[in-house]
């Protein structure tokens, strides 16, 4: 996700040839979240973007990335991460904790 107007982040694709064949090949996946607004348009290829309405797919919400990946292999789905959301975590050296977790204590 790329925190601009999808025009500006156009120019930047067919800049950098090498950025483009990863998009147009689908090896990279390509959102633009609007400043202004904070609308979403997902990038389809041939210089295409087109304006998510509401969710592509319903996404797994998870309260960080390691409830999602832990004991996982292999390829895994997208998932929503609430960090920093209230009922959410914080991140602290690289893992999840919950708020007022002692940070002496390890996450079980």
């Amino acid at each position: 996700v790329v925190e601009n107007k999808p025009d500006v982040v156009l120019r930047v694709i067919h800049a950098n040839a090498e950025l483009k064949e990863w998009l147009e090949n689908r090896w990279i996946r390509l959102a633009c979240l609007d400043p202004d607004d904070a609308s979403i348009a997902i990038y389809r290829g041939a210089g295409i973007f087109e304006a998510l309405e509401g969710d592509d797919v319903p996404l797994r919400r998870v309260r960080c990335s390691s409830d999602h990946y832990r004991g996982q292999r292999g390829h895994l789905s997208l998932a929503r991460i609430d960090a920093g959301r209230p009922g959410g975590t914080t991140m602290r050296g690289g893992c999840c904790e919950a708020p007022g977790r002692d940070e002496g204590n390890p996450k079980p």
